[in-house]
């Protein structure tokens, strides 16, 4: 994004905002070469970091795994009342958390961002495969064959790259599940339903509840669970 700033900013009447989040077609679609270059570059670029999104995937699913593995206990350890957990506890696992949720999210911000570009690089090719037929008919009925066999092999061109970012390959997957905003938002109120029940657990046993009074956490937990999800 800092680029176009750089290249445009001075001559274009755009606001800098405007300019960051505008697309710009950097290479010449109508070129059967040029795209066929581009598809080739982008596979290289995606089959050369295949091996690190499979390890960053692998990373991340265990990181995710064992900080829920981590949360069940430590409100497990809340409900029974043998157990005694102390204030340190929970910011050990408060900390932890952070820690873990922290690298995890930027990562799968990156994999939603780059799943985002496939979709906007269909969007752009699509949209040039409808101009391309336009041209293709206008330069049909004007008799110009050299540029109507042009067009028409750019855009078949176009339409087989499409197909290509449609494959299943190509798209960022975090155990199996393909990154976008549905996902991450799924994950978000996953994350944030689980920390609302620790400080709810963390409240009524350590903050509202008196010293030396035996009430059960579980039957404040049953309550909790009647009323966030009635039958």
């Amino acid at each position: 994004r800092a680029y176009k700033v750089q290249l445009f900013g001075s001559v274009s009447k755009l606001k800098l905002k405007r300019l960051k989040t505008l697309d710009l077609q950097t290479i010449d679609l109508y070129s059967s070469d040029t795209v066929y270059a581009w598809s080739q570059f982008r596979t290289l670029l995606l089959d050369v970091g295949e091996m690190f999104m499979l390890r960053e995937e692998a990373y991340n699913g265990y990181l995710i795994v064992s900080i829920l593995l981590t949360l069940f206990f430590f409100l497990y350890c809340l409900v029974d009342e043998q157990i005694v957990v102390v204030w340190e506890d929970f910011i050990i696992t408060m900390v932890f958390l952070v820690f873990v949720m922290g690298p995890t999210s930027y990562t799968l911000s990156c994999a939603n961002a780059l799943n985002h570009q496939t979709s906007k690089q269909q969007k752009i090719l699509s949209e040039r495969a409808v101009e391309m037929l336009h041209y293709e008919f206008l330069a049909d009925t004007k008799n110009m064959q050299f540029w109507n066999t042009e067009i028409a092999t750019a855009r078949e061109m176009c339409e087989a790259c499409i197909d290509v970012l449609s494959i299943d390959h190509y798209q960022v997957t975090f155990l199996g599940i393909k990154v976008d905003n549905s996902f991450i938002n799924l994950i978000g109120t996953i994350s944030g339903l689980l920390l609302y029940i620790t400080f709810f657990l963390v409240y009524k046993e350590w903050i509202e509840q008196p010293p030396g009074t035996n009430d059960s956490t579980s039957e404040e937990l049953a309550n909790f669970t009647s009323t966030m999800f009635p039958l």
